[in-house]
């Protein structure tokens, strides 16, 4: 569950996010598997002072769907310290990629890109200054593998953070780089409180220095080369 449906049910997110990490534990435990990869989020972190978390920088989310992911990241150190189980993970930024069909906050990013391309009036919930950490999927799906594959000897850190396009676009950025490609695109901005609340609690910026130094991450797709290929790929539809 992400941002929007936690803090609509946050009950169900500690049954879903919270204990549904701990059964997949438990039963690796159980049965063997020796080897679990964690998505956690950005949104494990709240409001920082100069709007960058590092991986050592102190997590303290002030959104229900944070504590689920703190809580899985911590559940699963311990799963490793204690009973052996190769835990590793990696911290998501906002991802973008065609066909959203989940509800969170920072889902306006994708729909703006959508809605541009089908041809229909889209208005988001931020204003144009709204800034938000993005990595687009196909980057985001190789730090999966990637993480996985690499040599267990240099996993150090175990919960990385991913994504480091600087400066993190606003919807204004994103909105003018989708007008090189669809000059007639009809999108508004009507900000609306409790995702503009929630924006104010994440990051700015994502320092993944750790994931590149320890196995060698790196980010392929910036601000134009993931337009460009989202639009692609919808046009392959």
């Amino acid at each position: 569950m992400l941002s929007a449906q936690c803090e609509a049910n946050p009950w169900a997110a500690i049954q879903v996010n919270g204990l549904g990490t701990y059964h997949v534990l438990e039963a690796s435990r159980l049965f063997g598997v020796k080897k679990i990869i964690f998505a956690s989020s950005m949104g494990a972190y709240g409001a920082i002072p100069d709007g960058v978390i590092r991986d050592e920088t102190v997590q303290r989310p002030s959104i229900i769907y944070g504590v689920t992911k703190v809580f899985g990241e911590l559940l699963g150190l311990y799963y490793h310290r204690r009973f052996g189980i190769d835990f590793r993970g990696v911290r998501f930024p906002q991802l973008l990629g065609p066909e959203v069909r989940s509800e969170g906050y920072g889902q306006y990013t994708a729909k703006m890109i959508e809605s541009a391309i089908r041809r229909v009036p889209f208005e988001a919930w931020v204003t144009e200054e709204t800034t938000i950490p993005i990595l687009y999927i196909k980057d985001a799906v190789r730090s999966l593998l990637e993480i996985f594959e690499a040599d267990r000897e240099r996993m150090k850190t175990r919960i990385y953070n991913v994504g480091r396009i600087l400066p993190s676009p606003s919807a204004r950025d994103l909105l003018e780089e989708i007008r090189k490609h669809y000059r007639d695109v009809s999108i508004t901005f009507n900000p609306d409180p409790k995702a503009m609340e929630a924006n104010r609690t994440l990051p700015k910026q994502l320092d993944d220095r750790e994931a590149r130094t320890e196995w060698g991450w790196s980010i392929r797709y910036g601000l134009k080369e993931m337009l460009e290929n989202f639009i692609h790929e919808v046009s392959q539809d």
